[in-house]
């Protein structure tokens, strides 16, 4: 948290892909003001046949990061794609898109991202999911504060679409209007 890797509203900050690296984990700094159609802060692309991507990130802030992709793109802190994800202590602030998901937008994982201890705060979503975008993916929320996120559509914290799974585990959503979804399941 104390390293700061700004992309000076440039490209994503961190591009993750499974023809790149092998299980990586990040930890310990900001990742701010990246621009990218999806993914501003993280772009984690997993392979397209299975989900052999990996990825652990820990002890970070993600902040005021943009996804400028639009209706089929989002999440201007992290994109996942076709891949699994840990993530322990992490902030996410202040990021936004003009498409879903101004956190995390999580699509076609078919895979388990798992969230612990994280805070969002003060992200924005043009459409569905001020904080998370969730299709087609399962997502555990364990210990997570949510507050003060905004989207234009459905979902002012979490936005839960297709065969997605959310699940929450002592964690606390405050602000805009919290869950919509559409054939997904809440659990806790």
């Amino acid at each position: 948290e104390n390293t700061i890797i700004d992309a000076n509203y440039g490209p994503s900050v961190v591009e993750i892909a499974n023809y790149y690296y092998n299980n990586p984990l990040l930890s310990g700094f900001t990742l701010q003001n990246g621009v990218r159609g999806g993914g501003g802060g993280i772009y984690i692309h997993g392979n397209h046949s299975d989900n052999d991507v990996y990825v652990q990130l820990e002890n970070l802030i993600i902040r005021n990061n943009e996804s400028t992709g639009g209706d089929n793109n989002g999440g201007g802190g992290i994109h996942i794609y076709k891949a699994h994800a840990t993530m322990d202590n992490i902030i996410f602030e202040g990021n936004q898109t003009n498409g879903h998901g101004g956190a995390i937008y999580a699509i076609d994982s078919d895979s388990h991202i798992n969230i612990k201890n994280c805070v969002f705060k003060n992200n924005t979503a043009e459409l569905d999911g001020g904080a998370l975008y969730v299709n087609n993916s399962n997502i555990n929320l364990d210990k997570c504060f949510i507050n003060n996120n905004y989207c234009d559509h459905n979902g002012g914290a979490i936005y839960a679409i297709a065969d997605a799974r959310v699940e929450f585990i002592k964690s606390h959503a405050g602000g805009s209007s919290f869950f919509a979804a559409t054939k997904a399941s809440r659990s806790r």
